[in-house]
């Protein structure tokens, strides 16, 4: 995560108008922004469509607002009166001392604690809730700082926004000042690509899963009576298990299986395995498949036999500090129905392994540049698993436009025969053939 936090503050020193951060966790990519202005001394503003602008960290408007306020000396909450216009009052105007039981009841109804939290809530600089509203703030001001748009991708399709976001990008591009959208997934503009960087928030590594289990496990403990039946090696476990998940999945993996067995036992160690499978179900593009064959289920290949047999174990601690290369992968073609799939499943079966299936129909997406997005995800993904089997079916699909369109065969030519053929493919490597084969 020092790394990762680190390229944020280079980009924010840097003078880079615009980051884009696609991420689900929202919560984690504020945190991550805050704490590099806080390292930095720059000052963090928070956009919403719900509060407009508002300064992280401070329950003080930044700039005045054009209404006066008074506080009222009998209660925690502000009242506001318009200097310009006198207020004319209807029937359903309550007066001044039934506006005080009002609010009296509903400060008494919330309780303490939301009573004080809605007192302390801070105040958004006014007129700014409109995205529009909101850049032409943000332009105006002169302090550095890094706005946060969250959200902000249901508003790119505006050409009256995108065009602001572009005087605001070019603007910040000469001095200390960055905007940072964050999205679970944005388009950007052809206008906004020469403003834009990207950041991603990188999956947690083993130390944070540890974290993340003996933090889950401490703020359930405070409202459940739980066991710690789990030692160090459980936990080293555990946490293998969830690797590959976002810091937002691992917790809710950790929650759901603690609460279930009310301890941290033996049995959570499956327990998150399991939660793990379905998360990656529902991504649509990775599966867990079920592993209970080996080679020895599988006739004949002898030669893949002993390639198997001599890199096990090959990608494990002991064997990288010796100096071994762990196995890059492999690829298997044949005719439908000779076995392929099954070597997939014997491979994962004979080391032991998990093995993660990807889709690959599931990652064409209309948009230009959005298919070549979701295979770094997957990628991006599969490395956080690792070690695993990562299974490509049917490879010559998803690359079969790849070569050059070979002319078409004439009479007096030799027959050209296409490397895209009817054969089927299993990989766990990518190969290409940059010409077609030509065979007289």
């Amino acid at each position: 995560m020092s790394e990762a936090l680190d390229r944020l503050k280079v980009l924010i020193n840097s003078s880079t108008p615009i980051v884009v951060m696609e991420t689900s966790e929202e919560m984690r990519a504020v945190s991550v922004v805050r704490t590099a202005c806080s390292q930095l001394n720059m000052a963090t503003f928070e956009w919403s469509i719900a509060d407009g602008l508002v300064r992280s960290g401070s329950n003080a408007p930044v700039e005045a607002p054009k209404v006066s306020a008074q506080t009222h000396p009998d209660l925690s909450t502000t009242i506001w009166n318009q200097n310009s216009r006198s207020q004319t009052r209807t029937v359903l105007s309550p007066t001044g001392s039934e506006a005080e039981r009002l609010t009296r009841a509903v400060m008494s109804s919330m309780g303490a604690d939301a009573a004080a939290a809605a007192a302390s809530a801070p105040s958004s600089i006014y007129n700014t809730r409109e995205p529009v509203q909101a850049l032409a703030n943000m332009e105006s001001m002169t302090i550095e700082a890094v706005f946060i748009l969250k959200d902000f991708h249901r508003h790119m399709d505006d050409p009256v926004v995108v065009r602001r976001l572009r005087d605001v990008g070019q603007k910040f591009s000469t001095n200390r000042r960055t905007v940072i959208i964050t999205a679970p997934e944005i388009t950007v503009p052809p206008e906004l690509i020469k403003l834009v960087e990207y950041f991603d928030l990188p999956l947690p590594d083993r130390d944070r899963l540890h974290e993340i289990i003996k933090e889950t496990f401490s703020r359930l403990a405070k409202t459940y009576s739980l066991k710690l039946q789990l030692d160090s090696e459980g936990v080293d476990a555990m946490a293998a298990n969830l690797r590959g998940l976002t810091e937002e999945e691992a917790e809710r993996a950790t929650s759901q299986a603690v609460v279930t067995r009310y301890a941290l036992c033996p049995e959570t160690i499956t327990d998150v395995l399991d939660a793990k499978k379905q998360l990656l179900r529902h991504s649509g593009m990775l599966e867990f498949i079920e592993a209970s064959d080996n080679m020895a289920s599988v006739g004949g290949l002898e030669n893949l036999k002993h390639w198997l047999q001599q890199r096990r174990g090959a990608w494990e601690d002991s064997a990288r500090e010796f100096g071994l290369e762990p196995p890059r992968g492999m690829i298997i073609l044949g005719v439908q129905g000779c076995g392929k799939s099954l070597c997939a499943r014997a491979i994962a079966g004979e080391w032991k392994l998990p093995l993660v299936k990807f889709d690959t129909s599931a990652v064409y997406d209309k948009y230009i540049g959005e298919t070549e997005k979701r295979i770094r995800k997957v990628f991006q993904v599969a490395e956080g698993l690792a070690p695993c089997i990562l299974w490509i079916d049917e490879l010559e699909k998803v690359f079969a436009g790849s070569g050059p369109i070979p002319p078409p065969p004439t009479p007096e030519s030799p027959r050209a025969c296409s490397p895209r053929s009817s054969r089927g493919c299993k990989t766990a490597s990518l190969r290409s053939s940059s010409q077609p084969r030509v065979t007289t």
